[in-house]
C-alpha cells in the first residue's frame, strides 16, 4: 500500500489536471506554473495534487480498515473477563 497509493495519486492527479484543462472547474494560479525552460510546467500542481490524492486515500482506506476491524474483530476485555493480574508487591525493608 505504501507504494501502490502515491502511484494511484500520482494518475489521479494527472487526470485531475487533465479534466481541469477541458472543463476549467479551477484556474490555476500562474504563480504555480513552472517557468523554467524544458521543464514541466505543472510539475508543482502534480506534486501538491499527488500529495492531496495520497492522503486522503490513505484516509479512505484506514477508516475502511477500521469499519471492518469494529464488525469482525475480537471483542475487547471486560474487567470480568481480562486475565488476573500476577502483581503481589515488593518486600521493602529500611
Amino acid at each position: 500500500m505504501v507504494v501502490l497509493i502515491p502511484i494511484i495519486g500520482f494518475t489521479g492527479s494527472l487526470l485531475l489536471i487533465d479534466f481541469n484543462q477541458q472543463y476549467r472547474w479551477v484556474q490555476i494560479p500562474y504563480d504555480f506554473i513552472n517557468q523554467t525552460q524544458g521543464g514541466d510546467p505543472y510539475l508543482y500542481i502534480k506534486i501538491g495534487l499527488t500529495l492531496i490524492v495520497s492522503f486522503l486515500l490513505y484516509i479512505i482506506f484506514m477508516l475502511v480498515t477500521f469499519v471492518i476491524n469494529s464488525a469482525f474483530g475480537p471483542k475487547h476485555y471486560s474487567p470480568v473477563d481480562a486475565p488476573q493480574q500476577k502483581f503481589r508487591g515488593g518486600d521493602y525493608k529500611r
